[in-house]
C-alpha cells in the first residue's frame, strides 16, 4: 500500500460539529483517500471536521462504499429540500 496524495478541501460557514468537547464552529472540512487506518479496506476516505481557531477536530473514516453511499443519500436529501422550496439549489 502507498499514499495516494489525494486531499480536498473547503472553508465553510454556518456550521458546526460535535466533539469530545461538545459543539464547535465548523470552519473547514478536509477529505482524503489513502491507505485505511481504522476500516479493514485497503483504502478509505477520511473526513476532517476542523474547528481552526478552538484547535478541535473530529475524523471519519470510511470504506470507498460507505463514503459513496453517504454522497448518494446527502445529495438525495438535499434535491427533497430545493424540491420542498427549504433549501437554495447550487
Amino acid at each position: 500500500m502507498s499514499c495516494t496524495g489525494i486531499v480536498e478541501s473547503c472553508q465553510t460557514s454556518d456550521s458546526a460539529a460535535d466533539g469530545k468537547q461538545g459543539w464547535f464552529k465548523l470552519e473547514q472540512v478536509v477529505i482524503t483517500l489513502d491507505t485505511g487506518i481504522h476500516t479493514s479496506s485497503q483504502y478509505a476516505l477520511s473526513i476532517d471536521f476542523v474547528g481552526e481557531s478552538q484547535n478541535i477536530k473530529t475524523t471519519v473514516e470510511l470504506s470507498p462504499k460507505s463514503a459513496s453511499g453517504l454522497s448518494e443519500i446527502i445529495r438525495a436529501a438535499l434535491s427533497r429540500g430545493v424540491k420542498m422550496g427549504i433549501v437554495d439549489e447550487g
